[in-house]
């Protein structure tokens, strides 16, 4: 069987990446993405991606690595081309030094595409990329149901606001046949999925407990045993109760008060008499460095009165208190460094 290896070339440079770079971001409880469709379906998805990793690579490998022009050698590139179009090995491949700069070269892209994939994860997930945009989803929706993570969905956003979920508590109702249904409480784990359909297949669950009606007085049973594998065959339905705590909301405004209070404080702290000071000696920088130091705190102490206004309870009478020490040592340091 004759291989086309134009297309084998083709599958290499331009696909290839694409899959490592899928590979590497559909990872942890969405790692079955990456199997979940046909070839075809991966080859296509894979073009645009492996498109922008190749051209990436490229510029790092000949800037950073071989260091040479290689699209300038115009005879090399057409006898390749050539020799490829018409399903011919060229002989130029049995080049033992041009077969260890295309493993490297592969080598590079392999390793970029790894570079960008996880990049990538980490912006989407930490930001809640996926949460915000549906597009950016992915197709393990279980996962955000039964982790609490759909409540940052648009439509769930205002069940428990400013809230970060913990644990997940279960209530399963199961059918057990002729007897009945059967309702079990317990700690969701764990879950799995179908690789190709993406439905449920089971749920794990801890400290498990049972409800039956002839029990007094909260007809509940400690079911003995450390982890319950429910089939998802088996399920009626399942009701969620997501225990969660407080969650941290950033306050922007202060973060770039510190940074900025931080950047003049390390400013000041190195050399701030050949820019803002004159007439200075070695005693006179020590002098001016305190009282710059001692301006700059009371400045950022009255851009936090404004930001932070609900902390004090008299913020006019400390912004008047604040202004008037400026005012002070503004004298001193004109009085002492310009005069």
């Amino acid at each position: 069987m004759e291989i086309a290896l134009n297309s084998f070339i083709l599958f290499l440079l331009f696909i290839f990446p694409g899959i490592v770079f899928r590979r590497f971001y559909y990872v942890g409880e969405f790692s079955k993405q990456f199997s979940s469709s046909n070839w075809i379906n991966t080859l296509y998805i894979s073009l645009v991606p492996g498109l922008v990793i190749q051209i990436i690579s490229y510029f790092t490998f000949v800037n950073l690595i071989y260091r040479k022009p290689i699209l300038n050698n115009y005879s090399f590139i057409n006898t390749v081309y050539t020799k490829l179009k018409s399903n011919s090995l060229p002989k130029e491949f049995f080049n033992f030094e041009l077969l260890c700069w295309v493993f490297a070269y592969l080598i590079v892209t392999i390793f970029i595409s790894f570079i960008i994939a996880q990049f990538c994860w980490i912006v989407v997930r930490n930001l809640d990329l996926d949460k915000k945009f549906s597009p950016l989803r992915f197709n393990n929706y279980w996962h955000y149901y039964l982790s609490g993570e759909s409540l940052k969905f648009k439509d769930f956003r205002g069940i428990l606001p400013n809230q970060k979920v913990l644990l997940t508590e279960a209530d399963v109702l199961i059918d057990i046949g002729n007897e009945g249904t059967k309702l079990y409480k317990g700690f969701l784990r764990q879950h799995t999925i179908c690789k190709n359909t993406g439905d449920l297949k089971a749920i794990y669950l801890t400290d498990v407990r049972r409800f039956k009606r002839e029990l007094s007085p909260n007809n509940i049973k400690d079911v003995p045993g450390h982890i319950m594998i429910i089939p998802a065959e088996k399920i009626v339905n399942i009701n969620l109760t997501y225990i969660t705590r407080a969650e941290k909301i950033i306050n922007y405004s202060t973060l770039f008060l510190s940074i900025l209070n931080l950047s003049i404080l390390l400013f000041l702290m190195f050399n701030p008499s050949s820019i803002i000071l004159k007439n200075t000696t070695v005693f006179g920088d020590i002098v001016g460095r305190f009282w710059l130091f001692l301006g700059w705190i009371l400045i950022a102490t009255m851009f936090d009165t404004f930001v932070n206004s609900k902390k004090h309870e008299d913020v006019v009478s400390i912004r008047f208190g604040l202004l008037f020490f400026l005012l002070i040592i503004c004298a001193i340091i004109y009085f002492y460094f310009y005069r």
